[in-house]
């Protein structure tokens, strides 16, 4: 008698059509294109006019006599260039791609995602390194293990630190020296995620709330119109090796922007994008075109590309802390 079929001979295992893993990050978890207001140019390089901070706050009007003119004096003003550089990602698909693919996500939609993704890492690898870093803001505040001094702070996990006068004298340095609130917070999810079990921190919510402290309770705690927490990661190793890493990490930024752009209110930074080319998004929405190719052999080409500078336009406006904890 011939051998019984097993479970293997009657079953061919192929790719299910209800479930898959593809690890795209949430959108949400880009914050590059949230912090500071974006502005739709024209040009690809361009200029925006900066008043002296020094010489609006120094003017104010003297006292005169009777009969004489007004004494005459002049604010400066000086100019910021910005100039939008080209990114972009592609990759195709066949005909055969297409037609053999057994996965449970149409390839075409993968490659979008894809493409999606990549130029938003990009955006937020170059914000994080233009803005959450030393010597791009007036105010650098590193935490100290013992015996801050002038600008320091006292590490949060050490005894006696105090995150919310922290974050307050830091406002503070902004205010003092333009005039104008921090309205805006980043902070690095690892430092958010011990902050919120810091005592100093809980002894304001034992009383008041339950529920778990979240990024919006922490805005209204240091007086700030939003509080966003920068999570995003991406892979720093060549293909076939992974490297995981954290684009923010152990630091924080204070800052005011303008809620809109405006010739009258200054904001710490600004992302510029240039809409002018031909498939050029029209906002801060990657944009993917498909570009079919007949003398590739009919395949389609897909490419996501944008046009953009991320600039600090005031570094009066900002303050940034770093070294917040000694065991991240």
């Amino acid at each position: 008698m011939p051998p019984r079929p097993t479970p293997a001979d009657r079953h061919y295992d192929k790719v299910l059509s209800n479930v898959g893993l593809a690890f795209f990050q949430s959108k949400e978890k880009y914050i590059a294109g949230r912090v500071f207001p974006s502005i739709p140019v024209s040009k690809q390089t361009d200029a925006i006019r900066v008043y002296s901070v020094a010489d609006l706050l120094r003017i104010e009007a003297e006292e005169m006599g009777e009969g004489t003119a007004a004494p005459q004096e002049t604010g400066t003003f000086s100019h910021i260039t910005y100039g939008c550089k080209k990114y972009g990602k592609g990759d195709y698909l066949t005909p055969a791609d297409l037609a053999n693919d057994d996965g449970p996500i149409p390839p075409d939609q993968i490659l979008i995602e894809q493409l999606t993704q990549a130029n938003m890492t990009k955006m937020e690898r170059t914000w994080a390194a233009a803005n959450m870093a030393t010597s791009k803001w007036d105010h650098d505040c590193q935490g100290q293990a013992a015996g801050p001094t002038g600008k320091q702070f006292l590490q949060w996990d050490k005894a006696n630190s105090d995150p919310i006068q922290d974050v307050l004298d830091k406002k503070d340095l902004i205010h003092d020296s333009t005039g104008f609130d921090a309205n805006v917070g980043v902070i690095a999810r690892d430092a958010f995620n011990k902050a919120i079990n810091h005592s100093v921190i809980r002894g304001r919510f034992d009383y008041t709330s339950s529920a778990s402290i979240t990024a919006e309770m922490l805005a209204k705690l240091w007086g700030l119109e939003e509080l966003i927490v920068a999570s995003a990661i991406y892979n720093a190793g060549p293909a076939g090796t992974p490297s995981f890493t954290k684009i923010f990490t152990n630091n924080m930024l204070l800052a005011h922007r303008a809620k809109t752009p405006s010739v009258r209110v200054p904001s710490a930074g600004y992302t510029f994008l240039w809409t002018a080319p031909t498939g050029a998004p029209q906002g801060t929405k990657v944009m993917v075109r498909r570009i079919p190719r007949p003398e590739l052999g009919n395949r389609t080409d897909y490419e996501s590309i944008m046009y953009w500078d991320q600039k600090v336009t005031a570094a009066s406006l900002g303050a940034y802390m770093y070294d917040m904890y000694s065991n991240l």
